[in-house]
């Protein structure tokens, strides 16, 4: 039984992939002329940029748990910034633990899912799917040689952006 199954993998590209086009949340020029109400669009390259009056929106992101009435946690998760060494790049990784060993197993995820995932950067710009599956089966393979933790009815559920 596979010990790591993937229900979703969502890969926001204007975000990861930085390196090639940025967005930007912007005020038209119009809407300023027009009423003091800000009306904004997405300025989807930087030369764009120079033509209305934009502002760089910071991305803002917040975590909640709730364990509900399981007597311990089972579910993980990972946020970095600055992923890869680029700005604006970052790493959102959800793991739905399962079974009785699936707080391991989700904590085994949120370890070794960024460390597996950093040298695969070049190859991660350049296919993020495929990556995305490569990583997967490496972080599977490194589970089931993990001895610690019993994935015989156990695992976890990924979703990562």
């Amino acid at each position: 039984m596979l010990a790591f199954m993937v229900i979703g993998c969502l890969v926001l590209i204007s975000t990861l992939t930085i390196a090639y086009q940025r967005s930007f949340l912007c005020r038209s020029r119009e809407s300023i002329k027009k009423d003091l109400e800000p009306k904004y669009q997405v300025v989807k390259k930087e030369e764009d940029m120079e033509k209305s009056h934009c502002i760089r929106t910071p991305l803002q992101y917040g975590v909640s748990s709730d364990i509900g009435r399981r007597p311990q946690q089972q579910d993980d998760y990972v946020i970095r910034d600055n992923f890869f060494g680029l700005p604006d790049c970052y790493l959102f990784a959800v793991f739905d633990g399962h079974g009785s060993e699936g707080g391991k197993v989700s904590g085994f995820a949120k370890k070794m899912l960024p460390e597996l995932l950093l040298p695969m950067k070049d190859d991660f710009l350049r296919d993020p799917i495929l990556t995305l599956k490569n990583l997967f089966s490496a972080l599977n393979a490194k589970l089931n040689d993990t001895p610690s933790i019993d994935t015989y009815m156990s695992g976890t559920t990924a979703v990562v952006v």
